[in-house]
């Protein structure tokens, strides 16, 4: 019996696509994520796997997502496909094949890396559930009540058509976002088929685009809304409602805006919850360029804290003052000092840092300061 860890290749396409549909069962994973599995050697060189005698029988793909967040560029590794033979499983071959990729992500120039499943199964291998994400959820109740008389009865919701000029159109709205994941343009279109969600394109009452919106009709979600500015967005909403005649969820970013006051306002609930699994590569990149947007969007209060990440071997210096943020290594003693997940949990939440542990006097501009604004849009995630 022979293992070998190999990349894979276009020619593997139809091979790891049948090894995933039944890795997964009821998932194509061709028409799921289409943005990320194709035929080509650029897609499928982002999966690695594990080969038996010549056999696939593990896969974990490491697939790069390039998250503009103001006027920073942030690399991130998304980790997704992760899966084995049922008939290997228990042999280790899923552990072998993430500390792989871990060791890959490393080298790689990464500043963070994200993944969705169960909580403690990943934190074995460094990711911890954090972040923080918004869901609002609107009755037709709450629009009939609240904004009765506005202008969202002259929007026409319509199918996605499969136009260029549509597309980059859309694509132009989604990259004038303050935060965004860049996508290709010519994957732009099915990254907006992921997931099996159903992509809505919204017109005025003069017939030009208005924005789009993905909705989930299984949970009755919104999982991205992007419009030509938060009117428009909180007008998309009410058409929306008002068209399913039912509880609609809106699944949105945790930076203030007037989209998010307003929803905040009318929502019959609000839901904080977090955003994903995650493992920081690049301490003083990701919590600068966070702690940067953060103060951006609600100016902060002066402070500097110094926090040691025990595993990581390393302590950040942040600080807020009046020529803005900043975020660096420091050899300086640290004002608290905890592990990675517990650090992600305090800085990212979804919960205040007081709620994850006892802060002291050197740290309690912590409280201030966090959750940073942790999230990638649901179309993003692999």
């Amino acid at each position: 019996m022979s293992d070998q860890i190999v990349q894979l290749r276009a020619c593997d396409f139809e091979e790891a696509i049948s090894f995933l549909n039944r890795a997964y069962g009821r998932i194509n994973f061709a028409t799921f994520l289409p943005g990320l599995y194709q035929p080509t050697d650029h897609h499928m060189g982002h999966n690695l796997a594990i080969r038996r005698d010549g056999r696939l029988v593990s896969v974990v793909g490491v697939f790069p997502i390039q998250w503009q967040v103001g006027d920073r560029l942030l690399r991130v590794a998304g980790i997704g496909g992760v899966s084995t033979d049922p008939d290997c499983r228990r042999q280790g071959l899923m552990q072998r094949l993430m500390e792989h990729a871990v060791e890959l992500i490393g080298h790689q120039g990464y500043d963070l890396t994200m993944l969705g499943g169960q909580r403690q199964r990943y934190r074995h291998f460094g990711w911890e559930k954090a972040g923080l994400s918004l869901v609002f959820q609107i009755n037709p109740k709450n629009i009939e009540h609240d904004i009765a008389g506005r202008s969202h009865a002259a929007l026409k919701i319509e199918p996605l058509p499969d136009d260029d000029q549509t597309l980059a159109e859309l694509r132009r709205l989604h990259d004038a976002q303050p935060s965004h994941c860049r996508r290709l343009p010519a994957s732009f279109g099915d990254f907006l088929g992921h997931w099996n969600l159903v992509p809505n394109l919204v017109r005025d009452g003069q017939g030009r685009i208005a924005g789009y919106f993905v909705f989930d009709s299984e949970s009755g979600s919104i999982a991205e809304l992007v419009a030509t500015d938060s009117h428009v967005a909180i007008d998309i909403v009410a058409a929306w409602s008002e068209a399913t005649a039912a509880p609609i969820h809106v699944q949105t970013a945790p930076w203030p805006d007037p989209f998010i006051h307003r929803m905040a306002a009318i929502a019959e609930v609000t839901t904080l919850t977090s955003s994903g699994n995650w493992q920081i590569v690049n301490w003083p990149a990701t919590v600068g360029t966070l702690l940067a947007f953060q103060h951006r969007t609600t100016p902060l209060v002066h402070g500097l804290v110094r926090v040691r990440i025990n595993d990581a071997n390393v302590t950040i210096q942040m600080r807020v003052d009046g020529s803005g943020s900043s975020c660096q290594r420091t050899c300086a003693e640290p004002d608290l000092e905890a592990d990675a997940c517990t650090v992600v949990r305090l800085l990212f939440g979804p919960t205040r840092p007081s709620a994850v542990m006892r802060l002291g006097v050197g740290a309690a501009i912590l409280e201030a300061w966090c959750p940073l604004p942790l999230r990638l849009s649901r179309l993003d995630h692999v």
